[in-house]
């Protein structure tokens, strides 16, 4: 058996520690993930072109932290002339060369793609934080083209303090699959072919709000399907929130520095 303790002042030499003691002693208080309320938390938007923009903020992997204390721009591949892929935004972490670091995984071009895997090895450790759809023959990146995956725990997660954890995995899961169930419902029942768009934004407040309006990227309409989460936890409609318009009440209303984050659903249907 080893038992571990510190850290202590060292008297002559006796207590030496390094960064992996540091790293160590985070274990078990601080889970991997983006720090949930901190900065922008390393949100993905569309920069222009074939960039992308990922906002201030934090990240904790293996007990090592990356921060970034201004936008950090990234540069995508062009497009295939004939083909599709997927690509992803990761944090990588990697004990050889003693770095972390933000990068664009290029996905499989393909008819139909896949979403690149997030790798997980003793030496290397990824947490994703947007994979971006790519179609043939784009120059341009756009909000549709991006899904926000922050709040996947099994890719990445949201780490809301010392020690609490806000597991989303459950959450991404539960929707989606209520989602799905529903959706493919409305196609059977209807006998047409549907496709869903999903477009992401988010809301950070400077002061404590009340109200707030469907961000206008959203293109939001009547009929449209309007998720609601507050640091990644998703809203109850209804009792914790309201749509009239384009506006929306909060009934608890969100404090400053917390991050309101907008799903909107719109569904395409072509008659079979």
């Amino acid at each position: 058996m080893t038992i571990h303790f510190g850290f202590f002042n060292s008297i002559n030499g006796d207590r030496l520690y390094d960064a992996a003691d540091m790293s160590n002693y985070y274990r078990g208080l601080v889970s991997d993930g983006v720090l949930a309320n901190y900065e922008e938390r390393l949100m993905v938007r569309p920069n222009g072109g074939m960039t992308v923009a990922v906002g201030k903020g934090k990240a904790f992997i293996d007990g090592k932290y990356i921060e970034l204390d201004a936008a950090e721009i990234l540069t995508l591949d062009q497009s295939s002339t004939n083909l599709n892929r997927i690509d992803a935004v990761m944090l990588r972490k990697e004990n050889t060369t003693r770095e972390i670091g933000l990068y664009v995984k290029k996905g499989v071009e393909a008819v139909n793609p896949t979403v690149p895997s997030v790798k997980r090895t003793n030496d290397v450790r990824e947490l994703c934080l947007a994979t971006i759809k790519v179609n043939k023959l784009v120059s341009e990146i756009t909000e549709i083209d991006i899904e926000d995956v922050r709040m996947d725990s099994s890719r990445c997660g949201y780490v809301t303090g010392l020690v609490d954890f806000l597991d989303t995995s459950q959450l991404y899961t539960q929707w989606t699959t209520a989602f799905n169930t529903w959706f493919n419902g409305l196609v059977e029942t209807l006998g047409v072919n549907t496709k869903n768009i999903q477009t992401v934004a988010t809301y950070t407040p400077n002061t404590d709000v009340t109200t707030v309006t469907v961000p206008a990227s959203l293109n939001y309409a009547s009929g449209d399907i309007l998720q609601l989460y507050v640091n990644g936890m998703l809203l109850t409609p209804t009792t914790e929130y309201t749509i009239s318009g384009n506006t929306v009440n909060l009934t608890g209303g969100l404090d400053a520095k917390n991050e309101l984050t907008f799903v909107c659903i719109k569904s395409e249907v072509a008659t079979v």
